[in-house]
């Protein structure tokens, strides 16, 4: 009855850490569109809006989609690292193949698109919204890994407010020197869609700063033992 209670406890836990990310990531991405407009203006903020919804694929993808998929298949096979080694390996096969998919025909085909969508020049701006893409499956695999591995929801809450604060700041910033320096719509969409397509970097660092913290305390366990037992003999 008390591992129930635990369990029960970090499923609790776990929920309120998402929840309150997710909110926190919802509450600054309304907030930062009214200062953007400002400094944009209504043509460059609807520049923005053609471009937004390929990188939000990507998000949706790296938050939430992929995640919660290696995370269900991680926690069965909990206590079997064999099977954990080959949930992550197809995982990570599955997510490459899907993610450069999206990458090589949006960065390829861009040109395509924009004629479809009646604006040539939004061609540079899906080109970089597509290095979205490549960030998707290694973050997606370590948070979905800290999730259904250690149960542990504090990764995955804290790369994605850092991902969205530095998002955030590179567009309030650089629209507001584009602003004082009289950019065109065009560099307002461009600087947007830049911020928001490279911020994943900031959660795939923050992501990788837990990862070496297990395998420190390993190296030390082993190294431990190899002491102890020299000592022994």
């Amino acid at each position: 009855m008390n591992q129930e209670n635990k369990g029960s406890h970090r499923v609790w836990k776990g929920a309120l850490i998402l929840t309150a990310a997710a909110l926190l990531v919802k509450l600054m991405s309304a907030l930062y569109r009214l200062p953007y407009q400002n400094f944009a203006g209504d043509v460059g903020f609807y520049v923005y809006q053609q471009v937004y919804p390929f990188y939000a694929l990507a998000a949706a993808l790296g938050t939430t989609g992929f995640p919660i998929v290696v995370s269900k298949y991680m926690a069965e096979a909990s206590g079997q690292p064999k099977e954990k080694a080959t949930v992550a390996r197809h995982a990570g096969m599955a997510l490459l193949l899907l993610c450069g998919f999206f990458f090589v025909g949006l960065f390829f085909f861009a040109d395509f698109l924009t004629a479809i969508m009646g604006d040539r020049h939004l061609t540079g701006l899906i080109r970089v919204a597509s290095a979205a893409y490549l960030f998707v499956p290694l973050v997606a695999l370590l948070r979905g890994t800290f999730q259904g591995n250690e149960e542990n929801m504090l990764p995955t809450a804290l790369s994605q407010i850092g991902e969205q604060t530095m998002r955030v700041c590179f567009i309030l910033g650089v629209s507001w020197y584009l602003f004082v320096t009289h950019g065109d719509p065009y560099a307002f969409g461009f600087a947007a869609t830049a911020g928001s397509a490279f911020a994943p970097l900031v959660s795939l660092v923050i992501l990788m700063c837990f990862v070496p913290q297990k395998k420190l305390q390993s190296k030390g366990c082993c190294s431990h033992r190899i002491i102890r037992f020299n000592g022994d003999g």
